[in-house]
């Protein structure tokens, strides 16, 4: 868990926005898997440095661009049904939340700020995991990446949050665990 069960917010922020893969839950090797999975029905082997690259975008965004480099068939609905179903399986078999997550979630709740889980995770997926670890009490709402036309970089998943919220982004902050979640953070206006 990146955010210690002790620490506060910071003085002025009503919100909280976490991201829920390599944040919340350890879901980072199950994700590797999916990727490996997807690529192996076509004969493909991806590498370690794009597997860094898509922790971020969009699933859509992630099946264009692997659909684009390893010349995949040109049916995208299926690609993504495919890469989805990848990981729903081993989101099933692998995923744990992190040490800590509940317990922390339990605190932040506790303390007064309203929380919002922000990912670029396919909504269905998302809502299983939460529902399965009873989080779901947790959290004010949830924004996934069809909440938004780009994901992380870009900040668009964020100012979601923050339009729904009704906050201002000098008084949210945000949790991250990857360069492009703390980009889309700031690019925001976010504490990140």
């Amino acid at each position: 868990m990146t955010l210690p069960e002790t620490q506060a917010a910071p003085r002025g922020v009503s919100l909280l926005c976490l991201d829920l893969d390599g944040t919340l839950a350890d879901s980072i090797p199950a994700m590797r898997l999916a990727y490996d999975g997807f690529l192996a029905r076509f004969g493909k082997i991806g590498s370690d440095a794009e597997f860094r690259e898509l922790n971020g975008p969009s699933l859509r965004e992630i099946v264009a661009l692997l659909q684009q480099r390893y010349r995949l068939p040109p049916d995208a609905d299926m690609l993504l049904r495919d890469y989805t179903a990848e990981i729903a399986s081993a989101y099933e078999r692998a995923v744990r939340p992190m040490h800590g997550a509940e317990h922390t979630l339990r605190a932040l709740h506790d303390s007064g700020l309203h929380l919002a889980l922000v990912t670029a995770n396919v909504r269905t997926i998302v809502t299983g995991f939460i529902k399965g670890q009873s989080w779901d009490r947790f959290f004010d709402f949830l924004v996934c990446g069809e909440d938004a036309s780009r994901c992380k970089p870009a900040p668009d998943l964020y100012l979601a949050a923050l339009d729904r919220a009704g906050v201002a982004a000098d008084c949210a902050a945000a949790v991250e665990d990857s360069p492009h979640g703390v980009s889309a953070a700031v690019a925001a206006g976010m504490l990140p």
